[in-house]
């Protein structure tokens, strides 16, 4: 592909799935790529890359799966967000959502109350898969989500 404006892309370590967001200026799309022989599909969900995390490989399963957890800004992006995102002008308020990079489906399964916004940005997960830390970009804070688990 060629002339991807604000692009940004997010890897899954040994692996060639990719998971990339585009900003022209209107409006900010993700796309996955599940492998390199693969065409990249666009995901329903309007948010960047950075907001994105890979689960690690499940173990003990015969098919792998391919999963992410990307953080989305509950209502729409305004015009050039990326630029002003990562300069800390703009703010937004995320919900959590899966990722099925196969299958290319986000299903939401976090959505923070109504009091708390947490602008998600650094997010790391845990060797396991159970837990993402992440920062609010609003306050710096850290925060942890439980993903999986009682």
């Amino acid at each position: 592909r060629r002339n991807l404006p604000g692009l940004m892309t997010k890897p899954r370590s040994s692996s060639s799935a990719l998971l990339f967001s585009v900003d022209d200026g209107r409006q900010v799309r993700l796309f996955v790529q599940p492998s390199a022989q693969a065409s990249s599909t666009p995901l329903s969900i309007p948010t960047i890359a950075e907001k994105c995390v890979w689960a690690p490989a499940q173990s003990g399963t015969s098919t792998p799966t391919l999963a992410a957890y990307c953080a989305s800004p509950q209502t729409a992006v305004p015009a050039n967000f990326i630029d002003g995102w990562l300069r800390g002008a703009l703010h937004t308020s995320d919900a959590w959502f899966t990722i099925d990079a196969t299958a290319a489906k986000a299903e939401r399964f976090f959505v923070p109350e109504s009091t708390v916004a947490l602008d998600v940005e650094r997010p790391m997960i845990d060797p396991s898969g159970d837990y993402i830390a992440f920062m609010n970009a609003r306050d710096k804070s850290l925060w942890i989500l439980r993903v999986h688990g009682e």
